[in-house]
């Protein structure tokens, strides 16, 4: 779990959603969960690693806390800290990360919102009933002066078919996929789309499904040293497979319980020293931007632009997984960890943190059962794979630097084969032919029913109210406005709290306390 920083919260008020920022988050970063201190064992890593503001809390319903970790992770960061030295940087922003994860110590579970907010006292409230396993259809909406969400329309498993009636509100949950989907098939969306679809059109918004952001992930494996173990083992091994799983059911020990990734933070090289912003607009500049841009267009471009000029503005997230991974080709996660090329690897890797390319998620046609369309349009920005290239250069320097250096074999294969041999980082064009062949997402998608003003790409505002409507809120990932740093969990977990808050305020509903 990686937490967001000050600068990209602030950037959400900078977008025109007054009150969400980094002071105003920061106590929902802390409610949501219960923090667990290291062990003994962890200490030596967290000592020469930076930690979250965020992490502090002891009252949160998510548990987090610290698995167990090997002489290759306190490597990892040992390298970093001679990095960040090299480049004469003495913050607490940049440089290596040890992030918690959400696994319970007491049980070595995962710990997310199903098990730790759906409680036996909350499920046993009578205002309240959980129905799986059915289809929403659309919202009803109700049009007059101002629209008026009147409803929900679902079909359950046995295929009956229910309306339910909203008595003050309703708030949609589907997720950066859904919750533009149902908009744009209960009439609010681009007009020109629903009229395509023969749909009905409530609110004409072409926002909603636009401003697609994520996380998208670039790796190159190196061969380990003679002797250092990764996980191709367990993957080509059944039997230690089964060994492991056999420990984790007895009593939940061994590395199936843990989990732990190898972490930092870091704008290119180019970008440490006093010429920060003039090279940025000079990268910016020789990306051949297009001209043709929209309003909401330019305002990403600038406030990202922004945020990758401050102290904290890392524009990669860097992190090492104890595996090959075979992306080109590959369109599952399980055929890129599939351990089919011969040998142990490890791979560092990389994913933009703040993207300036954005997709689109869209109907494809008015029926709910009929999956969107979604065009990511990853590098569709120029700016994206300028940043890139330099940082999957810099991985050259990672690998190379002491003691991470000594668990990657001398002269050893590469994944693809053709890529850093003998160490040396590709070219700049090299590079960029790379991550095209290689880049895959993060699943980290968001933005689609963004928060902001509707003239500047927004679909909800600053309470997360739909625009045009009174009472049809959103809250899940779909509104924000821009990708946080890291993982975007704990920020999806702090607005859902924050959106209670408001939900609390808005009807005059029992106790709001963020201190």
């Amino acid at each position: 779990m990686v937490f967001n920083t000050k600068s990209a919260f602030d950037a959400w008020e900078k977008k025109g959603n007054d009150g969400w920022n980094w002071d105003t988050m920061l106590p929902y970063l802390r409610r949501f969960h219960t923090h667990h201190q290291p062990s003994n064992e962890f200490l030596e890593i967290s000592s020469i690693s930076h930690k979250d503001a965020a992490i502090d809390s002891a009252d949160g319903p998510i548990q987090t806390s610290y698995s167990a970790t090997t002489d290759v992770d306190k490597a990892w960061y040992e390298a970093w800290g001679s990095i960040m030295k090299n480049f004469k940087y003495e913050g607490d922003q940049l440089g290596g990360f040890a992030p918690p994860a959400a696994i319970d110590p007491r049980t070595r579970t995962r710990s997310y919102a199903a098990t730790a907010y759906y409680s036996s006292s909350v499920s046993s409230r009578t205002n309240l009933r959980v129905i799986t396993e059915a289809l929403v259809e659309k919202i009803v909406l109700q049009k007059g002066s101002e629209v008026v969400a009147t409803g929900v329309q679902f079909t359950s498993k046995s295929g009956q078919k229910f309306t339910i009636k909203a008595k003050k509100e309703v708030v949609l949950s589907a997720g950066v996929v859904q919750s533009p989907q149902l908009l744009e098939i209960s009439g609010i969306g681009s007009e020109k789309l629903l009229h395509q679809h023969n749909i009905d059109v409530i609110i004409d918004n072409p926002n909603v499904g636009e401003n697609l952001q994520d996380h998208v992930m670039i790796g190159m494996s190196f061969e380990a040293a003679d002797g250092v173990k990764t996980a191709e083992a367990m993957l080509r091994d059944p039997k230690i497979f089964e060994s492991l799983l056999a420990m984790y059911q007895k009593d939940r020990s061994g590395p199936l319980g843990q989990f732990f990734v190898d972490s930092a933070h870091i704008p290119i090289p180019e970008l440490f020293g006093p010429k920060r912003n003039e090279t940025l607009q000079a990268l910016l500049k020789n990306a051949s931007v297009e001209s043709t841009r929209s309003t909401s267009d330019k305002i990403h471009e600038d406030t990202t632009m922004d945020l990758l000029s401050q102290p904290d503005g890392a524009s990669a997230h860097y992190f090492m997984a104890k595996i090959q991974f075979n992306t080109a080709g590959s369109t599952k996660l399980g055929e890129i960890m599939s351990a089919k090329t011969p040998g142990n690897y490890f791979t560092p890797m990389f994913s933009l943190n703040f993207p300036f390319s954005r997709g689109s998620i869209h109907i494809a046609s008015s029926s709910p059962t009929d999956k969107p369309l979604i065009d990511p349009k990853y590098f569709s920005h120029p700016m994206d794979l300028e940043l890139a290239a330099r940082h999957l250069q810099f991985i050259s320097v990672i690998v190379q630097t002491p003691p991470l250096s000594k668990y990657f074999k001398e002269g050893g294969r590469r994944i693809p084969a053709h890529a850093f041999v003998g160490n040396k980082p590709p070219t700049l064009d090299e590079a960029k032919e790379l991550i095209k062949q290689n880049a895959f997402t993060n699943y980290h998608p968001m933005g689609t029913c963004a928060m902001g003003k509707r003239e500047e790409g927004g679909v909800v505002n600053e309470r997360l109210i739909v625009h045009g409507t009174k009472n049809l809120r959103i809250v899940d990932s779909s509104i924000f406005p821009l990708l946080p740093r890291g993982n975007p969990i704990t920020s999806n977990y702090a607005v859902a709290e924050r959106a209670a808050d408001l939900i609390k305020e808005d009807w005059n509903i029992g106790h709001v306390n963020v201190i």
